[in-house]
């Protein structure tokens, strides 16, 4: 009787193991399949709205001959100075990555082309038209105020203020462009070093990354609104025209510079300009042409209006998201094989192991049986031997 009882708790200890080992790998096997099915689609494009752009000219310090009427004559040195905007940027994140951007490892700088050797319909596409030395023309350098945090699949936004170091000699060829031609290139470059997190099965993995990206639109002159005297008015100003183009990689900002170029020109960003004679306030004769331009940016009196839409780009390296991806893939998928095996063997290891102890305890009870049935017979034996004796 006690090797059965000690067979019955072995049979019962081995299905609790087996039966705790199955839920185990059955565990791991959903987790791996949930965990799969978060990063699908592995990717989609980050949704930040378009926001209208625009440097007002009462933020220019103008020598009396360029002030517009109604304007303030500047003193020297003449040009923009100061920080000239304060932005927020608003961000939609669908993807399963953290991105992080500390205050102190971002650096922006607005850019315009020196527009003299500039040549339209080959200019834009080419990597090194429109520099000076290898160089744009700096207007302004752009910092984060605080840092900035995207969640995975959330959304944050971005706080960022502009200060303008530029000499008017730097805006000539713009504000000549923007009569004579009807829009002009504005360009920014950012650096960054950002961290990337992503969580799996628990567990945060994290990637430090550096990052160059180019944003471009195309602008031009404009009436947009600025505060005087605590109300609203329409000034003159440089307006942005389109919806802004960005383009990044991490290999010094070569590349994106080439590829943001060859997609900021007026065809790919629906700018059209009707043929006028240049009117007084341009400073140019009514014999020359100054035409007026046509874009999402701007009504028909070029007055400024919000461009609907989010910004294109910056988009991560293809590659770089293959590789990724195809990591992600096989975590899951060897999470999945494992619980799926595991769960399947330890079940069938169990039901084999109970079967066979509840069949060594049956042949116990058996052999036990047949041990006490010759005892009791034994016994009345002698009993009725006794009473004849007697």
């Amino acid at each position: 009787m006690a090797a059965s009882s000690k067979s019955g708790r072995g049979a019962c200890c081995c299905a609790s193991v087996g039966t705790v080992l199955t839920g185990g790998f059955l565990a791991l096997m959903i987790t791996g399949i949930v965990e799969k099915k978060r990063f699908e689609p592995f990717y989609k494009d980050v949704l930040c709205p378009e926001s209208s752009v625009a440097l007002a000219m009462p933020l220019f310090s103008l020598p009396p001959a360029m002030v517009p009427p109604g304007g303030q004559v500047g003193t020297p040195p003449f040009g923009l100075y100061g920080n000239i905007m304060n932005t927020t940027s608003s961000c939609s994140n669908p993807n399963q990555v953290k991105i992080i951007t500390k205050q102190a490892d971002y650096k922006g700088t607005l850019y315009l082309p020196e527009l003299s050797n500039w040549s339209w319909g080959a200019s834009e596409k080419s990597l090194f038209a429109g520099k000076v030395n290898g160089s744009y023309l700096s207007v302004a350098s752009i910092t984060l105020t605080q840092d900035y945090i995207l969640p995975a699949a959330g959304s944050a936004t971005a706080h960022s203020k502009t200060v303008a170091a530029a000499p008017l000699q730097n805006f000539m060829g713009v504000f000549a462009a923007g009569h004579l031609t009807g829009y002009v290139p504005l360009y920014t470059k950012s650096e960054a070093k950002a961290e990337s997190c992503v969580k799996l099965f628990g567990i945060e993995m994290c990637e430090k990354k550096n990052s160059v990206t180019w944003c471009g639109v195309l602008g031009g002159n404009c009436q947009t609104q600025f505060a005087v005297a605590g109300m609203q008015m329409w000034v003159p100003g440089l307006c942005s025209y389109t919806k802004t183009i960005c383009r990044m990689d991490s290999q010094g900002g070569d590349k994106a510079e080439a590829e943001m170029k060859a997609l900021v020109t007026a065809k790919n960003l629906g700018v059209m300009t009707i043929d006028m004679p240049c009117m007084k306030h341009t400073g140019y004769p009514a014999t020359m042409n100054c035409p007026l331009p046509s874009a999402p940016g701007v009504n028909q009196t070029l007055h400024q209006r919000d461009i609907a839409g989010f910004v294109d780009g910056p988009y991560p390296d293809q590659s770089e998201l293959e590789d990724a991806e195809s990591m992600i893939l096989m975590v899951t998928s060897l999470a999945i094989a494992l619980g799926a095996v595991g769960c399947l063997t330890s079940a069938l290891a169990t039901v084999c192991i109970v079967c066979r102890l509840r069949a060594g305890t049956v042949k116990a009870s058996e052999g036990a049986a047949s041990v006490q049935g010759p005892v009791i017979l034994a016994s009345t034996a002698c009993e009725k031997t006794s009473d004849v004796s007697v």
